[in-house]
C-alpha cells in the first residue's frame, strides 16, 4: 500500500500549530493505519473566542508590591480635580499595587485633616451611596501630606525620610516609587533634580515619573526641557502625559483601524477626501486667562491633543503591539507633515455675545492682547498613503456646545448613477457620549426607489450598557504602574511634533513678521463665519440640511435635495409632494381632536386598555389639559373623572396610584393633584397626607426619588416641588438643599442632566428650568447659554430634537418616564412643548422659528380619526396630542387658551391659585 500527507485530512476548524505526526498500525496484518497529531506543549490547543483580539499589554514591568505614588503639587486644582479623583478610581476597582500608599507633597501649610478634606473634595457620590463612602474612608487611609518648597533640597530630604518611614512597613526591602508632577513647567526641572538627588530609590526598586504637559513652547524650548530632564531621568523611567491618549475612543483608534478589514481598506488617499478633528469648548477663559494668554489655544490644544490623534489616525500598521512599535509608526508620520504654512491657518478671538464677556474684558487677560482663542490649522502629509488629503484641526473656546470628534468625510461616487449622491462620513465621537457611525446611503422603505441619508450607530452608552468607560487618568496611571509607554509621548515624538507648529507659533507671536490679528466671533457661536469657507477650500463638502441624524423618520426628508431617484423620471416626485397632499393639515382639527380624546378608554375589553393601565392617571389628566387649551373643559364628564381619581388613592402611602389598587407613585400623585385643581375638586383631597408621602421621597443628597423603591431623577424633584407648589406647601420643602442639588446637575453647555454628570437633554432642561423658577431661582441658570443651547434642537424641517444629533418629534423623551415611567409601545417621543416651555420660562421663544415648528406639529395629525402623532405618518395618541397642542399655545395658535409652561396647566387655573411666574409666549391671536 502506498500513501501520501495529501490523503491526510486534519480537521479545518483547527488551527495550524507546531506539533508532531507518528505512524501506528492497527494490527501487524492490517493496512489500516493510525495517524496522531500531537500539539506542542507550548501552543494552545484551542483557538481564541471568535470575536477577541490578543490582549495588548505586553509590558512585564508593572509595580505590584511595595510602591508608593508621589503627588507633587498635591494642592493644585490639577490634583485635586483629576490626579487624586482618578487614583481613587483605581484604588476603589482595586487596580492599584497591594498595600500602596499615597504621598502628597506641595509648598502648601496644611495639617493632615485638611489634606484629606481637599484630596477627597471632587470625588463624586452624588446619591451619598454607602459603599462609595466607604472607599472613600478607606481611600483616606492610605494618603499622607508632606509641605515643602520645589527648589529646597533639604525640604526633599524630609520627604524622603517621610517615605522611608512608609517603607519601613513593608515585608521587602526593595521599594517602588511613581512620581506624578501636577506642577506648572517652570518648575519640571528643579522637581525632577531634587527628587533624583534626594528621593531616588538606588536599592533594587523601581523609580518612574510621570510629567504634565505643556513640554515647552516651541522647538528650543522644548528641546532644553527635554535635554535638562535627560541629565537625571531616562527615557525609560519617564512617562510624558497626554490625558487625550487616556480617552476611551482615542485608544479605540488602533483597533477600529487595523482590527477591521473593512476599514483599513479604504484607508488612504483613493478613498478619503478630507478629514477633521474638532474640539469645542462652551466657555471662556472666565478669570483663568493669565495662563491661557502666554500659551494660546494651539499650544493648548492642537500641538498635542489633536495632533496625538492625528498621528493615531495616519500611521501605518505597528508591527506588534510593544510601546516603542507603536509609537515608532507615529514617529513616522509625524516626520511626513511639513511645517504650517500661514496660508493653512484660521484664527479667531471670541467677543461678547448672548450675555457672556469677550475674552478681552477678562480683567486677567492684557486689554491689547491679540491671543486666538480659536483656531484651525490644516496639515498635509507627504507618504504614499496621504499625499494629497487634508486634516483640518480645529479648536476653540467660547464655542456652541462641548465636543471632541474625528470627521472623515469619503470621496464622491465619481460617475454613472449615484454620482449626485450624498458623500460617506465615519464620525468618532470623542466626547461627550462616546459613538461611532458611519453615514451612508440607503433605499428608503416603500414603492418608490430612492436612496436617503442614513447611518449605521455605534453609541456606546447603548451598546455596552454595563459598562464603565474609565477616566482618561485613570487609564494612564495604570498604564505608568504596568511600565507601558504607550500612550505616553517619546522625546523624539515631541521634537518633530514642535517643529510642525513652531513656525506658525512664532508668526502669531511676532516673532517672524507682522502679528496676525485673529478674526472675532460671538460668545456661544460655531465660531469665526469665514469657518466655512475655510473647510470648503479643501473639499469638505457640508450635508443636507435636511440632513438629521438619527434618522428613522421619512418625514425628516420632505426636500427634493435630499432624494437621489433610482429608476424611472415618473417617480422623481420629492416626498413632500405626497406628504403635503392633504390641505387639511394646514389647520388644527379642534372638532377632530375633541371626539378623539372623548373616546379614549371606552373600549374596556380592548387588550391595549388593559397594556396601559399604568397610563391611566396620566392620559386623563393629557385628555383633560388638551380639552381645556382648545376650549372645550367641559368635553369629559367631570364626575367620573374624580370617582376615578380617588378610587386610586393609596391611604397606607399617601399617594395616589396609575390605577387603583396600584402602588403609589410621584408621577400619579402630580397627575390626580392636577386633574381636582382643574376640576375645582381639590377639597376631596387630604394634603398633609399627601405632602408627607411627597417628603419622605427626599433623598440626603437633596434629589427625590419616585416611589418607595428608590429610582431618583431630577424629573421627580420637579414633580415634587410641582406639587408641593400647587397645594401651597412649599414651606415645607427643604429649599435649598433641593437647589443645590439641581444647580449640581448643571454641565458646561448650560444644559442639565438627570443626576450629576449625566449629559445635558431638553427634558432635563425643561424639569430642571421650571423647578427653579416655581422656587423663585432662575438666576442660578446661565439664560444665553442655555438659551442658545435650546434654540439649536430645532432642525430645518421645524421638528425639535431633545438634545445635538437626536431625531425631531412633536413633544419630548422626558415626559414619557416623567409620568408613564415606562412606555413600550411608542419607539420614540416628541420634543416640541419642553424646548419651547424652556424659552418661554427664559423669555426667548423667539428663538425659535415659530412657523415652520407650527407647520411640523400640524402635519403630524391624524385627518381621519383625530389626534396628533409623535410625528408625520405615525400612529396618535393622548400624550402627543397634549403636547402637541400644548406647544401650539406657546407659539400663540389663533382660537387656543394659553398654557402655563410652568406647571403645564391652563394659565388661568395657575393665575387663579396665584402663582403666575413671569413668562413669554408668542401672541399671534389678534391676527
Amino acid at each position: 500500500m502506498t500513501w501520501s500527507w495529501s490523503d491526510i485530512k486534519l480537521d479545518r476548524r483547527c488551527p495550524a500549530q507546531a506539533g508532531r505526526v507518528s505512524l501506528s498500525t492497527l494490527h501487524p496484518s492490517s493496512s489500516s493505519f493510525i495517524i496522531t497529531y500531537t500539539l506542542s506543549p507550548t501552543m494552545p490547543r484551542e483557538r481564541s473566542m471568535s470575536g477577541t483580539i490578543p490582549s495588548m499589554e505586553t509590558s512585564n514591568e508593572g509595580l505590584k508590591d511595595n510602591t508608593i505614588i508621589i503627588v507633587l503639587g498635591a494642592s493644585g486644582d490639577l490634583a485635586k480635580k483629576k490626579t487624586l479623583p482618578a487614583l481613587f478610581g483605581l484604588f476603589r476597582q482595586n487596580f492599584l499595587p497591594r498595600d500602596v500608599k499615597i504621598v502628597g507633597y506641595a509648598r502648601t501649610k496644611m495639617d493632615h485633616a485638611e489634606f484629606l478634606k481637599r484630596s477627597t473634595s471632587y470625588i463624586k457620590n452624588p446619591n451619598d451611596d454607602p459603599e462609595i463612602s466607604k472607599n472613600i474612608d478607606d481611600f483616606k487611609a492610605i494618603l499622607t501630606y508632606v509641605p515643602g518648597d520645589y527648589e529646597d533640597g533639604s525640604a526633599f530630604d524630609k520627604l524622603n525620610e517621610h517615605l522611608e518611614e512608609v517603607e519601613s512597613h513593608y515585608q521587602s526591602k526593595e521599594s517602588n516609587r511613581l512620581f506624578y508632577l501636577a506642577l506648572p513647567p517652570s518648575v519640571f526641572i528643579p522637581v525632577a533634580k531634587n527628587i533624583k538627588e534626594h528621593c531616588y530609590v538606588t536599592k533594587g526598586g523601581i523609580n518612574r515619573i510621570i510629567v504634565e504637559k505643556p513640554f515647552g513652547k516651541d522647538s528650543d524650548s522644548a528641546r532644553e526641557l527635554l535635554g535638562s530632564l535627560k541629565k537625571y531621568w531616562t527615557e525609560d523611567e519617564t512617562f510624558r502625559i497626554d490625558h487625550y491618549l487616556g480617552k476611551e475612543m482615542v485608544k479605540n483608534l488602533l483597533v477600529l483601524r487595523f482590527a477591521n478589514v473593512t476599514m483599513n481598506s479604504s484607508w488612504d488617499k483613493n478613498s478619503i477626501s478630507n478629514v477633521q478633528i474638532t474640539f469645542k469648548e462652551p466657555f471662556g477663559t472666565e478669570g483663568r486667562g493669565g495662563y491661557f494668554d502666554e500659551f494660546g489655544i494651539i499650544r493648548d490644544i492642537l500641538q498635542n491633543h489633536l495632533l496625538q490623534v492625528l498621528s493615531i489616525l495616519a500611521m501605518e500598521r505597528p508591527v506588534s503591539f510593544a510601546a516603542e512599535d507603536i509609537r515608532d509608526e507615529k514617529v513616522k508620520v509625524l516626520r511626513a507633515i511639513p511645517p504650517i504654512e500661514r496660508d493653512d491657518v484660521l484664527l479667531g478671538q471670541y467677543v461678547a455675545a448672548n450675555g457672556k464677556p469677550g475674552y478681552l474684558d477678562d480683567e486677567t487677560v492684557p486689554h491689547n492682547s491679540v491671543c486666538p482663542t480659536f483656531a484651525a490649522t490644516t496639515l498635509w502629509i507627504h507618504n504614499p498613503r496621504w499625499e494629497g488629503v487634508p486634516f483640518i484641526l480645529k479648536a476653540g473656546k467660547a464655542l456652541n456646545e462641548a465636543k471632541v470628534e474625528v470627521r472623515i468625510q469619503f470621496k464622491d461616487v465619481t460617475q454613472g448613477i449615484f454620482k449626485d449622491i450624498a458623500r460617506n462620513e465615519l464620525v468618532i465621537r470623542i466626547q461627550p457620549s462616546e459613538a461611532v457611525y458611519l453615514k451612508m446611503n440607503a433605499k428608503t422603505p416603500g414603492l418608490y426607489t430612492r436612496a436617503m441619508p442614513t447611518e449605521m450607530d455605534l453609541t456606546y452608552k447603548r451598546r455596552f450598557v454595563d459598562a464603565q468607560i474609565p477616566e482618561a487618568y485613570e487609564a494612564l496611571i495604570l498604564d505608568a504602574l504596568k511600565g507601558d509607554h504607550s500612550n505616553f509621548v517619546r522625546h523624539d515624538e515631541l521634537d518633530v511634533a514642535w517643529k510642525i507648529f513652531t513656525p506658525i507659533l512664532h508668526w502669531i507671536d511676532g516673532l517672524s513678521g507682522q502679528t496676525p490679528r485673529p478674526v472675532g466671533y460671538p460668545y456661544g457661536s460655531r465660531g469665526p463665519k469665514e469657518l466655512d469657507a475655510f473647510v470648503g477650500k479643501y473639499g469638505y463638502r457640508r450635508a443636507n440640511e435636511g440632513y438629521v441624524w438619527p434618522v428613522v423618520s421619512l418625514a425628516s426628508f420632505c426636500c427634493t435635495e435630499n432624494w437621489s431617484v433610482l429608476n424611472a423620471p415618473a417617480l422623481k416626485s420629492p416626498l413632500a409632494t405626497i406628504m403635503s397632499s392633504d390641505p387639511i393639515l394646514n389647520e388644527l382639527l379642534v372638532p377632530l381632536h375633541v371626539s378623539y380624546i372623548q373616546k379614549l378608554g371606552k373600549s374596556q375589553d380592548d387588550l391595549m386598555y388593559h397594556l396601559t393601565a399604568h397610563l391611566r392617571m396620566n392620559a386623563i389628566y393629557w385628555g383633560l389639559t388638551a380639552l381645556c387649551i382648545m376650549n372645550y373643559r367641559d368635553a369629559l364628564d367631570r364626575n367620573e373623572m374624580i370617582v376615578y381619581v380617588m378610587s386610586c388613592w393609596d391611604e397606607k402611602a399617601g399617594g395616589f396610584g396609575a390605577h387603583p389598587d396600584h402602588d403609589a407613585h410621584i408621577l400619579s400623585t402630580l397627575s390626580a393633584i392636577q386633574i381636582l385643581i382643574t376640576q375645582d375638586a381639590i377639597d376631596q383631597l387630604n394634603i398633609d397626607c399627601v405632602v408627607k408621602f411627597i417628603l419622605s421621597l427626599q433623598q440626603p443628597s437633596g434629589i427625590f426619588a419616585g416611589d418607595s423603591f428608590g429610582e431618583v431623577d431630577t424629573r421627580f424633584s420637579y414633580i415634587a416641588i410641582n406639587a408641593l407648589s400647587l397645594l401651597g406647601r412649599l414651606k415645607d420643602l427643604d429649599v435649598e438643599k433641593t437647589v443645590g442639588y439641581i444647580v449640581q446637575c448643571r454641565n458646561f453647555d448650560g444644559g442639565f442632566g438627570s443626576r450629576i454628570g449625566a449629559e445635558s437633554h431638553a427634558g432635563q432642561v425643561f424639569v430642571c428650568c421650571a423647578a427653579l423658577t416655581i422656587l423663585d431661582r432662575l438666576d442660578e441658570i446661565d439664560t444665553p447659554t442655555l438659551s442658545w443651547w435650546l434654540a439649536e434642537r430645532q432642525l430645518p424641517n421645524g421638528g425639535l430634537n431633545g438634545r445635538p444629533e437626536k431625531l425631531e418629534d412633536v413633544g419630548f423623551r422626558a415626559w414619557i418616564s416623567l409620568f408613564a415611567i415606562h412606555l413600550l409601545f411608542w419607539s420614540q417621543v416628541c420634543y416640541s412643548f419642553w424646548v419651547l416651555a424652556s424659552l418661554s420660562m427664559l423669555k426667548k421663544v423667539d428663538y425659535i422659528d415659530s412657523n415652520k415648528l407650527i407647520s411640523f406639529i400640524l402635519s403630524a395629525q391624524d385627518s381621519e380619526g383625530g389626534g396628533i402623532a409623535d410625528r408625520p405618518g405615525d400612529m396618535p395618541d393622548v400624550f402627543h396630542t397634549h403636547f402637541g397642542v400644548a406647544g401650539l399655545s406657546i407659539l400663540g395658535y389663533p382660537g387656543l387658551v394659553d398654557i402655563d409652561p410652568v406647571y403645564c396647566m391652563p394659565a388661568a387655573v395657575i393665575e387663579r391659585l396665584g402663582l403666575r411666574k413671569d413668562w413669554q409666549a408668542l401672541d399671534r391671536r389678534k391676527a
